[in-house]
């Protein structure tokens, strides 16, 4: 970058032209320069929304893997206690298997006859659960009956 004066250096006769092509270069020059601040500040914003999405964005999928996490958690913890239920309720059977390529958990009581396709059994039309949760539900559930009757 060059100064005012390097910028008009001879381009003038005396002082009062000097003054005067000083000030209209100056005058120049500050209303380029305020054009290119103006236009560095719009494209540093531009560049600041676009990684401010980019991060929204990144947030976002973050707090998904961390909801996944949990819920792969709550669903093992799920398991560990349906696990207890079965050593403390040997009428409780539970099949972890699944149905070819659905994970579905059957869950059963030995309280209904098996050979009379589970006659009374209130989820013989639905013995499956679709997560550990359900089959938890299922197992107090059939707890509850078991006790009752």
């Amino acid at each position: 970058m060059k100064t005012i004066d390097e910028m008009i250096y001879n381009d003038h006769e005396n002082y009062k032209q000097y003054l005067t092509l000083k000030s209209k270069t100056a005058k120049s020059e500050l209303n380029n320069f305020n054009t290119r601040i103006s236009s560095q500040k719009k494209e540093l914003k531009r560049i600041i929304e676009k990684r401010e999405l980019q991060i929204e964005e990144l947030s976002f999928w973050r707090d998904r893997c961390k909801d996944d996490i949990k819920s792969v958690s709550a669903e093992y913890s799920y398991r560990r206690k349906i696990n207890s239920l079965l050593k403390k309720h040997s009428y409780l059977s539970v099949l972890w298997d699944g149905d070819g390529d659905v994970y579905t958990t059957w869950v059963y009581s030995a309280d209904f006859d098996g050979d009379k396709d589970y006659v009374g059994d209130p989820f013989q039309d639905e013995p499956f659960c679709d997560s550990y949760e359900e089959a938890y539900e299922r197992c107090l559930d059939y707890i509850k009956y078991h006790e009752t009757n």
